[in-house]
């Protein structure tokens, strides 16, 4: 079995964060009632190692460009492997033109009022 070398990250230095989406009237029952979804997936990747390159999040922006923020998704859940986890939580967002890479695994939990937007 081989393994694939950890992405090179660019330099992001001086990168200002995004700023914080707009809460969504679902998130407060989702983050209730569903809160050990992230946690076991981050347990089960080894994202809860400080130097894991791994990150599970949320909640953040997920843009391809800086520029496309306005009309950029704020999933649930966001993973991704062989990144630099603590860029991405500094920046506020996933900006794949930034990371090098899109997230390998997209969640957005919808409800009957979200569903259409979601």
């Amino acid at each position: 079995m081989t393994t694939k070398p950890a992405r090179t990250q660019r330099d992001t230095t001086g990168i200002p964060p995004l700023p914080d989406p707009p809460k969504k009237d679902m998130q407060q029952h989702i983050n209730f009632v569903l809160p050990a979804i992230p946690s076991i997936v981050a347990r089960h990747l080894g994202a809860l190692d400080p130097t894991s390159t791994t990150l599970v999040g949320g909640d953040a922006y997920l843009c391809q460009t800086r520029s496309d923020l306005p009309s950029c998704p704020y999933p649930d859940m966001v993973v991704a492997i062989n990144v630099n986890p603590g860029f991405i939580i500094s920046t506020n967002g996933y900006v794949i033109d930034e990371v090098g890479k899109p997230p390998d695994l997209v969640l957005e939990v919808a409800s009957h009022t979200t569903g259409r937007r979601d």
